[in-house]
């Protein structure tokens, strides 16, 4: 039996794939799932959550304890009680900041090999979040961010192997903590479905292109577009039209007048968007990890502008043809209005093919899955 523990929700695309792949290799039958997301305490047969805490005492408590937000002391015993009645060896956690659970573990069980994948390095993003701390929650911020530093600091120190998704965080993993994780695994996503009309369109130079910016409510997002509104959109002159989507799109209403940019709020399903974009934008310059949306646009085969953190993990894979042609790697502002003026100036076609074969070699699940087995085969002999 293996244990699963994450707290991303069923949107997030790298655990869903890393979770399928699991089950594929080993069966869904072999795999219990520890959910540190969801706010009720739910459970069934191989699945347990355990509900967010309650109040600012259980969250003061779990600070006093040295655990993040989503885990405390009684919640590490009931794990540890899982890992003993279900014979657990194989331990695969999507949190680089558990290293109460992790210690905790290996001290009971320290036969159990313990992989842990790192969506991005704690230790730098948290230091960019205390930075960006307003003094209203400088407090709160700091307490919380240094807990979560120390607990991934803990927690590498005790996983038997780090995965990161891409070489640039493996040399932020290296820097930290001095020697490279074991395995680098890109961000994937499940192929999209692409109708022929979609495939073939092309959209004339010159003419009305519709741009995509999908944005969430995690901060990131709102800080790059707000960026974009404040210093690219004053130089763009080509007749266009910019639609955001997504929960964050809500908090943007009173900054963005621009008569050129919808403001569409939340969707369930973000495929159509995608679809009948001619360009995808990511102006994102904080963060860490690979970029969801990136994987999406590149996913559809669509024309992307993007900062070089939005593009860490893809563009590196990239060939000539691509990068300058079909995907834009930006920084200043003079650079993106180039860029997306390039793009007014000449066709672009709704679906690239020479991008999806990149897509579909690397960041594909069925990619993704290549690589999951060759390092689980690695260390299933010896170890599982």
């Amino acid at each position: 039996m293996i244990l699963y523990i994450a707290k991303r929700g069923k949107h997030d695309i790298s655990s869903r794939t890393h979770l399928q792949a699991l089950k594929q290799i080993y069966g869904e039958n072999n795999i219990f799932i520890v959910d540190l997301l969801n706010e009720l305490r739910t459970e069934r047969e191989r699945y347990i959550s355990f509900g967010k805490y309650q109040g600012i005492g259980e969250r003061m408590q779990r600070w006093i304890q040295g655990n993040v937000a989503f885990i405390d002391n009684k919640i590490i015993d009931q794990i540890i009680r899982i890992i003993q009645e279900y014979q657990i060896t194989f331990i695969f956690s999507e949190e680089s900041d558990l290293g109460n659970l992790m210690k905790r573990i290996k001290a009971v069980r320290p036969d159990c090999y313990i992989v842990c994948f790192y969506h991005d390095i704690t230790a730098d993003l948290f230091a960019q979040r205390r930075r960006q701390a307003s003094w209203k929650k400088i407090h709160y911020k700091l307490l919380d961010c240094n807990i979560t530093i120390h607990q991934e600091k803990v927690n590498q120190k005790y996983c038997d192997e780090n995965w990161v998704f891409h070489k640039y965080d493996a040399d932020k993993f290296v820097r930290f903590y001095g020697y490279e994780p074991d395995a680098v695994i890109p961000l994937a996503s499940f192929i999209p479905i692409v109708d022929d009309k979609t495939k073939n369109s092309i959209v004339p130079a010159g003419s009305h292109k519709k741009i995509l910016f999908v944005c969430s409510a995690y901060y990131v997002n709102k800080l790059g577009f707000k960026w974009f509104y404040k210093y690219v959109l004053p130089g763009l002159t080509f007749d266009f039209q910019i639609d955001v989507v997504g929960t964050g799109s809500k908090g943007l209403g009173d900054f963005c007048r621009d008569r050129r940019i919808n403001l569409l709020g939340p969707a369930d399903q973000l495929s159509q968007y995608y679809l009948d974009a001619d360009i995808v934008i990511t102006p994102i310059f904080d963060g860490g990890g690979m970029k969801v949306k990136t994987v999406e646009a590149v996913s559809y085969g669509k024309c992307i502008v993007g900062s070089s953190e939005s593009l860490h993990g893809y563009w590196e894979k990239m060939p000539d043809s691509v990068r300058e042609n079909v995907v834009f790697q930006c920084d200043k502002a003079d650079e993106w209005i180039h860029a997306l003026e390039t793009l007014g100036a000449q066709d672009t076609r709704k679906f690239n093919e020479n991008l999806f074969d990149i897509y579909r070699s690397y960041f594909s699940y069925e990619a993704m899955l290549k690589l999951f087995e060759k390092e689980l085969d690695r260390i299933n002999g010896s170890s599982l």
